[in-house]
């Protein structure tokens, strides 16, 4: 030992170097100001405080080619201020069966080894304002090694080499990490927790330009991460990584990863109960997305912004995931992708978010979803709002506001879905950009119970935009039925159907459709062309009734044909207890009932009111209909 020193001894203003330590300290109260410790030999320290209590080190430069200081044997309430440790060997720092120590103010250097080590026994420790630089393949710069409550706060961490930059690790828990600018180099993770528990990491700076920011993983479950910016640049790096962690807390961050090959946060392999909360996540990586949770379940999206600005992948992707919420919550895609997709899981919700993108959710083989009190809109020219695909069951879409593509629907139900399908409380707005149809749905598995209640629809009267005809609802191939209650279909859009027609409710090939306690009203809305209020083409057993039904045309702009109610190719069909007015000039032929030679209307007279305010063809039979 070069120099050892026991209780309220004081080494100043000197320098030491040897072969052996060159500077231990042991009992009380010891001392060692503006001095320089050197030791040659790899086996030995330049600084080892011994048991210590209380001592205090102070503008220390110290270097050995192993490891430099060392804190061990109990050592306790150490302060060790202003100091510079370098090595090329192991370690520039150890703390180890210590603790309620502070390094405050120092600089770690380890070119080849680890500049921050903490080993098992210590704990309650803390290294504050500190720099920490390394730079060889796999080895970190700052290790927490199965040790607790331990603090670095407030510094600076670097690895230049393929390698972690931070890593808690062996069932560490109860740490802190924190106001920490941290940077990496490498494919490899930034900050890692793995097998380490129930951490802090906040108002962290973490930046990758070749691979992952922060990771936890392998049973890293409840640690928290907030406050904190995450970027990463290259290398299909994700700037948040979690997997088989669960229970894990990210809040009032900001993830951004600008590589073509990456996520913004992926959560994989079982990682349950995480809450993202007031957070920003960005990527652009194909065919990734911004947000991907996979195989897991209960996760909390609330008060955060997720973009996705790549190409082929999406702002959210909930993929064979369940019991998920995303809420309160703003989600978008650029102009031509998915802003969120829910593939295959169950018991998903979207709630009270604005979600917008080509299409705005795709729904795909899900189980029991609800769409609630959301704002949902398409910015794609041929995508649906809200596109339900096979083989999905139990959808509920309720309360939202909901804007189509052109050339699409604000809500597409495609084929062979099953349980039971329900469309309620929902606005389908006018504006500058309205849907070809508002709700389109088309055939269903056997068994299938469709509901379509209380939504407010304003139907496109644009063939230009649009493309072909136009529906405020459209219904195909629902041989299993389906029940249209209370819902207002109102034309409050003027414009030009010329060349093609336009209806407020269709079905066609469809069997024991209800249609009751319905308002349609167009109020000369549609300039050209044709219109109908109701029409069923090959729909037998559809009953119409307690419904309110008003057609005019605009003034000096005749329609090619109107029609209240149309009823065509269609047996058994019941017409009670409406009120249906009419106000039309056309150029080729109107009704304010047309029924054709092959359908049969029983109780046709049944409680029914009708005006024309032409006198012309108020009800118009076509033989032999009943």
């Amino acid at each position: 030992v070069g120099i050892s020193i026991s209780s309220r001894s004081i080494i100043s203003y000197s320098t030491i170097t040897t072969g052996g330590r060159a500077i231990e300290l042991v009992g009380v109260g010891a001392s060692v100001l503006y001095s320089t410790a050197v030791t040659i030999n790899p086996v030995h320290n330049a600084l080892y405080v011994n048991g210590g209590s209380s001592v205090t080190v102070a503008n220390l430069y110290a270097t050995a080619p192993g490891t430099v200081a060392v804190l061990a044997g109990g050592a306790r309430g150490a302060l060790i201020t202003g100091s510079t440790f370098t090595t090329n060997g192991f370690a520039a720092f150890q703390v180890s069966a210590a603790s309620g120590n502070v390094i405050s103010g120092s600089v770690m250097n380890a070119p080849f080894g680890v500049a921050l080590r903490f080993d098992p026994g210590a704990y309650d420790n803390a290294v504050l304002h500190s720099s920490m630089t390394s730079g060889t393949n796999g080895v970190p710069t700052v290790l927490f090694n199965a040790v607790t409550s331990n603090t670095v706060s407030g510094g600076y961490a670097d690895n230049s080499g393929v390698a972690r930059t931070v890593i808690m690790s062996g069932g560490s828990r109860l740490n802190t990490l924190s106001q920490m600018s941290i940077t990496g180099h490498s494919p490899q993770f930034v900050v890692e927790a793995v097998g380490a528990s129930s951490n802090t990491f906040s108002d962290l700076n973490v930046l990758n330009p070749g691979g992952v920011g922060v990771a936890f993983q392998a049973n890293a479950h409840y640690n928290r991460l907030e406050r904190s910016t995450v970027t990463t640049l290259s290398n299909s790096g994700h700037a948040l990584r979690i997997d088989v962690s669960s229970g894990v807390s990210v809040s009032d961050s900001y993830f951004y990863n600008a590589d073509i090959n990456g996520f913004g946060l992926e959560v994989t392999g079982g990682s349950n109960h995480l809450t993202v909360d007031s957070s920003t996540i960005i990527a652009r990586g194909a065919p990734m997305a911004a947000y991907f949770f996979q195989d897991s379940s209960y996760t909390l999206l609330t008060r955060s912004f997720v973009h996705y600005a790549g190409a082929g992948g999406a702002g959210v992707r909930l993929f064979n995931s369940h019991g998920g919420r995303v809420e309160r919550s703003t989600v978008s895609a650029i102009t031509s992708f998915n802003a969120l997709i829910i593939d295959a899981g169950r018991d998903n919700t979207v709630f009270g978010s604005h979600v917008q993108g080509a299409q705005a959710l795709y729904i795909n083989g899900a189980l029991r979803t609800a769409v609630n009190s959301n704002r949902l809109y398409a910015t794609g020219s041929t995508d649906a709002a809200v596109l339900v695909a096979s083989p999905s069951s139990d959808v509920f879409i309720a309360s939202n506001t909901i804007t189509g593509s052109p050339q699409a629907a604000g809500v597409f139900i495609d084929q062979g879905n099953g349980g039971s399908v329900i469309i309620a409380t929902n606005t389908f707005p006018a504006g500058s950009r309205m849907a070809r149809y508002g709700i389109r749905i088309s055939t269903q598995n056997a068994g299938t119970k469709v509901f379509i209640t209380s939504n407010t629809i304003v139907p496109a009267a644009d063939a230009a935009a649009s493309g072909g005809p136009t529906f405020g609802i459209y219904l195909e191939g629902l041989r299993t039925g389906a029940t249209i209650h209370n819902n207002d279909i109102f034309y409050r859009a003027a414009g030009s159907m010329a060349g093609s027609y336009s209806i407020g409710l269709h079905a066609r090939s469809s069997d024991r459709i209800v249609v009751d306690h319905n308002r349609f009203n167009n109020p000369g809305m549609v300039t050209a062309g044709s219109h109908a209020a109701f029409m069923i083409e090959d729909a037998p057993n559809t009953d119409f009734r307690f419904n309110d039904v008003n057609v005019m045309s605009a003034a000096g702009n005749p329609l090619e044909e109107g029609y209240g109610i149309f009823i065509q190719v269609s047996t058994g069909i019941r017409v009670m207890n409406n009120v249906v007015a009419t106000s039309m000039t056309v150029t080729l032929t109107s009704a304010t009932f047309k029924v054709d030679n092959q359908s049969t209307v029983g109780s046709l007279p049944d409680f029914n009111i009708y005006f024309s305010s032409t006198g012309l063809n108020t009800l118009l039979q076509q033989y032999p209909s009943s």
